[in-house]
């Protein structure tokens, strides 16, 4: 794999001072550039940044005027709100959200969006951050499987509480590609 550019290198090894030192002596286009240059597998800086939980990197990434539309990974479409939510970076969700990330309700080529991915890791602080900013709970994936279905499956409780208190109630009598809503593991 090729070293990449020199903010690709910093993002890797999340050098907040690096990534900030290589943003304020780059011209705005420069710098826009090699944040849209992706790695041999795809990857941009923001992925990258989303999937380690650098904050920092991400807020420079962005306040540098980074266009979060088409950040998806080629080989799955996953975005790095996706990709903060199946690590469970919630610091890094917090920086993501406000500017789109690739959308709340944006799916992968499974069909999941986030918070499904964040469901299935089992990152319960995850879940609420994604309902609390506007992921509905009884959002289906691409097999009709509502976040609440995903939670039951996974067996995490307390994450299926948490939905079915924030509205994910009415979900629990719907039925997926596999039948109604598995047995809740209480």
């Amino acid at each position: 794999m090729s070293a990449g550019t020199p903010l690709d290198t910093a993002v890797r090894n999340g050098d907040l001072k690096r990534v900030t030192e290589i943003r304020v002596s780059s011209s705005a286009k420069m710098f826009e550039s090699m944040a849209r240059q992706p790695d041999p597998n795809g990857w941009l800086p923001i992925h990258v940044a989303a999937s380690q939980g650098y904050s920092g990197v991400i807020t420079q990434l962005l306040s540098a005027g980074f266009d979060m539309t088409g950040a998806r990974l080629p080989e799955d479409g996953r975005t790095p709100l996706h990709l903060a939510s199946v690590q469970g970076h919630e610091s890094a969700l917090k920086v993501l959200l406000p500017h789109g990330a690739g959308g709340l309700l944006q799916r992968d080529r499974r069909g999941l969006m986030a918070i499904h991915a964040a469901v299935e890791a089992g990152y319960e602080a995850v879940v609420s951050l994604l309902v609390e900013r506007g992921c509905p709970p009884e959002a289906c994936d691409g097999k009709g499987r509502t976040v609440v279905h995903t939670a039951a499956a996974c067996g995490e409780g307390g994450i299926l509480m948490g939905l079915v208190f924030n509205g994910g109630g009415d979900a629990l009598g719907l039925r997926d590609d596999k039948g109604p809503t598995p047995p809740l593991p209480l």
